[in-house]
């Protein structure tokens, strides 16, 4: 990039007063990024900070580079400030007691998110898209640290960072509202990632002493099940035996040879699965092209086995222990190993999925199971008690708002069933209807019903024109989300978020996954944002009132924690939002909660 780009280091006191100062004075907002020994802000240190003082039309701009100990001037700053992924910097100024809580933030990863949200939202990927600078490129090329560069590398880098993240605020503005997306919708994540920010700055108390004890459970279940999967297949020792042999053969010296232990069957290894299944147990083979590589590779993922499910007496019992292991994995182990001081500070993903639902990570909470004890291991702080609020058929009452279906408002309003509506419409069981509900809601296709069903492709054709008999104005609906589709449009949201899909698809079955998208995005998309905006609104009741505040979604489920004494005003006004967002963003179809109160640990 040809712009000129000046920066400076400030060392003492005096001279970073008097760059707040002149921030002030212009009273433009600057940007702020931060370098880090790591990403762990209990363990890691803040190496310097980092303002974009100004940047120009044509691309230039200037920064300051400050050191950590000059951090605290920040708090004197009147204007907003820019950052990309606040939610990273902001934990590591906490920690030395710059508490940014309350100001005007904005964030590029947020920004752009809503501008294209299939792209790479990282500032390497966006400065080299827009500006073709690989700065960044160039320093991990010649240094392992940001603290073993040279110091006129480091201060170009972390100038650079602060610079370009100011100039593609700018453009962002710019292309928000070229594309006509709704201040509305802007603050709206903007306060979204601000109530989110506050558990992720204070973490989830979780009882160290129940989880020991649920994990044990857990692992004796775990235990139990390779014992049960080794008496349904004796075959799995001819797997051991042949693993055994290839070691042996590896050696080349006598002592060597008898000195290897027989291997125990791995039930985690995919390779020494295959060879189980389909070589020694002679099941058939699943082939998949990988979305990664681009490759077809034999699969036994989850899918793979729910297709295998009736091959063998094994496999339902391989997708109980998988399921079992993943949970102990994942949140027994994986909150041991990440908790500090008894607490869990979950990452909460404001722009994780292209439909705007929020997603986690360290430890994941969207996956964690309803069923069994697991979720108990979340607590309030002592004096609180917990409130959980759930919709009741979200994503039901906004299909029925988009197509005023008659089946569908039959459901909402009389309290009939959809599994058996479905049923009577396709002439099968109950169980199966409910099977069918789930797969076609969102686009399955007849193979997909051919298999559920067990039937040929001219039945399974039948089943699925029957069922859009059924529901026959969320088909007109469905079939409209195609068409745009088709003619290259996005599908909008009522909060008007877009989805966007390409016009040109290389290959059919990417235009048919599209089309299952497009639907999705429209329903899945609308409820996530009315989850979200209530989520907020609840939060911001909770603090404003100080009885307490809100913890977390998953899902359509909110759950907070509410000082003692407060539970029943915390149940009725959670209730309440939660019933008039829908109203609020248009809904024509009432909305409905199941609310809990007074929990002394998270349950549902």
């Amino acid at each position: 990039m040809g712009a000129k780009f000046t920066y400076q280091h400030i060392t003492d006191v005096k001279a970073m007063e008097g760059v707040v100062a002149e921030i002030n004075l212009l009273g433009q907002p600057v940007a702020l990024d931060l370098e880090t020994t790591g990403l762990n802000r209990f363990k890691d240190k803040i190496l310097c900070g980092v303002l974009s003082t100004h940047v120009n039309p044509d691309g230039g701009g200037a920064a300051v580079m400050v050191e950590p100990e000059l951090l605290p001037q920040l708090l004197n700053l009147q204007v907003p400030l820019i950052l990309h992924n606040f939610r990273f910097d902001l934990p590591f100024l906490y920690e030395i007691g710059v508490d940014l809580r309350g100001r005007d933030i904005r964030d590029t990863m947020l920004l752009h998110h809503l501008v294209d949200e299939n792209a790479s939202h990282g500032l390497d990927d966006l400065v080299q898209e827009r500006y073709h600078d690989n700065y960044k490129e160039v320093f991990w090329g010649k240094y392992k640290s940001y603290s073993a560069g040279s110091y006129e590398d480091r201060l170009e880098y972390a100038c650079k960072d602060a610079i370009y993240t100011a100039l593609i605020h700018e453009e962002l503005l710019t292309e928000l509202k070229i594309q006509n997306i709704p201040d509305s919708l802007v603050e709206h994540v903007y306060q979204l990632a601000y109530a989110m920010y506050e558990t992720e700055l204070t973490g989830l108390k979780v009882d160290l002493d129940y989880l020991f004890k649920v994990g044990g459970e857990l692992k004796t279940r775990i235990d139990a099940h390779k014992k049960e999967l080794r008496a349904l297949t004796p075959e799995v020792e001819l797997v051991e035996l042949e693993l055994w042999q290839r070691e042996i053969a590896a050696f080349k010296t006598e002592k060597k040879k008898q000195s290897v232990s027989k291997p125990e069957f791995n039930w985690d290894s995919t390779k020494q699965l295959q060879t189980l299944l389909h070589d020694t147990l002679g099941i058939r083979k699943i082939q998949r092209k990988s979305k990664a590589t681009k490759k077809v590779a034999v699969t036994l993922d989850d899918a793979a086995l729910e297709e295998l499910s009736a091959a063998h007496p094994l496999i339902s019992h391989l997708q109980q222990y998988r399921a079992d292991a993943k949970v102990y994995g994942t949140y027994i182990e994986g909150i041991l190993e990440r908790q500090h001081a008894g607490r869990i500070y979950s990452s909460f993903n404001i722009n994780g999925t292209v439909t705007g639902r929020i997603s986690s990570s360290n430890p994941n909470m969207q996956n964690l199971p309803r069923e069994g004890a697991v979720r108990g291991i979340y607590i309030p702080d002592c004096g609180h008690s917990l409130v959980s609020a759930d919709y009741a058929q979200l994503e039901v009452v906004i299909a029925a708002h988009f197509s005023q279906e008659p089946n569908l408002l039959k459901i909402i309003f009389e309290g009939a069933s959809k599994h058996d509506i479905t049923a009577a419409g396709l002439g099968i069981d109950r169980q199966t209807a409910k099977t069918i509900n789930f797969s076609l809601q969102y686009g399955a296709t007849k193979y997909k019903v051919k298999q559920i069903l067990g039937c040929s492709d001219a039945d399974a054709e039948h089943a699925l024109n029957k069922y859009w008999e059924t529901y026959a104005k969320e088909k007109e609906v469905v079939d409209a989300c195609r068409d745009k589709v088709d003619r290259g449009e996005p599908i909008v949201n009522l909060f008007g978020r877009q989805r966007r899909f390409p016009r040109i698809f290389d290959a059919d079955w990417k235009r048919q996954e599209a089309y299952r998208q497009a639907y999705s995005s429209l329903i899945q998309g609308t409820g996530a944002d009315i989850t979200n905006r209530s989520y907020y609104v609840f939060h911001r009741f909770m603090v404003t009132e100080q009885i307490g505040k809100a913890l977390f979604q998953v899902h359509d489920q909110i759950v907070g924690q509410v000082v003692a004494g407060q539970d029943d005003r915390a149940i009725k006004a959670v209730n309440d939002i939660m019933v008039h967002t829908g109203r609020e963003c248009g809904l024509n179809v009432p909305l409905k909660t199941d609310v809990q109160g007074y929990l002394d640990r998270w349950v549902k």
